[in-house]
């Protein structure tokens, strides 16, 4: 009886999974485009904002800038400055 329960309610979440930007939590695309940033140091589906990730960079600044998924410092900030974002000192 409640085997036949969860497996409805798996397929019917299963199918709507979205990338979200890790930071505000809103839409975003899951590929490369001019509006998205992918992380390279931690998981291949996380994706972010461009402009959510520029304000992280100018609140943060670069002695406090990590990766919000993993807490990387070293390869974020790397790939973030890579990437032509301002991290001020």
């Amino acid at each position: 009886m409640f085997p036949a329960i969860f497996v409805c309610l798996y397929c019917e979440f299963a199918e709507e999974s979205e990338c979200v930007c890790v930071i505000c939590y809103e839409s975003v695309d899951g590929f490369p485009t001019t509006q998205t940033f992918w992380p390279p140091c931690c998981a291949r589906d996380a994706w972010f904002h461009r402009s959510c990730l520029q304000r992280m960079a100018l609140n943060a600044g670069v002695h406090y800038l990590k990766c919000p998924l993993c807490n990387d410092k070293d390869m974020f900030s790397t790939a973030v400055l890579a990437q032509g974002y301002y991290i001020p000192d």
